[in-house]
């Protein structure tokens, strides 16, 4: 998938706006530099939006597996509503000769959150 499939992660609150693949993986990435060194021009030339300061740290705690929930979490009910179906893309780079070849995943798979009850 592209950097800027829209995820199911708003940025703020009470916002509409969701949040993009990118925003999350530099999040991710960066973990604990981030407020510090992911400024909104650092973001921009990577394909991401700057995640405003004041969810850093419980969105970070959220995908990191620290906590089970966030605020910023579009609610299961409204995912399809609200989330645009992801489009998938084939790499362009070719594969090794005599490489498998894995198909890609349904959009619908991925407008469903997991289930609680998966060990």
């Amino acid at each position: 998938y592209h950097g800027t499939t829209l995820m199911p992660v708003r940025d703020d609150v009470e916002g509409s706006h969701l949040l993009s693949l990118a925003s999350l993986w530099l999040l991710v990435a960066m973990r604990d530099r981030y407020q510090a060194q992911a400024t909104s021009k650092f973001c921009s030339q990577l394909g991401a939006e700057k995640i405003p300061d004041r969810h850093v740290q419980g969105l970070l705690a959220f995908m990191m597996g620290k906590e089970d929930t966030c605020k910023l979490l579009v609610e299961e009910d409204r995912l399809v509503k609200v989330v645009p179906a992801p489009k998938p893309d084939r790499l362009k780079q070719r594969l090794r000769p005599n490489a498998e070849v894995v198909p890609l995943l349904e959009s619908r798979l991925l407008q469903r959150l997991p289930s609680r009850d998966i060990v």
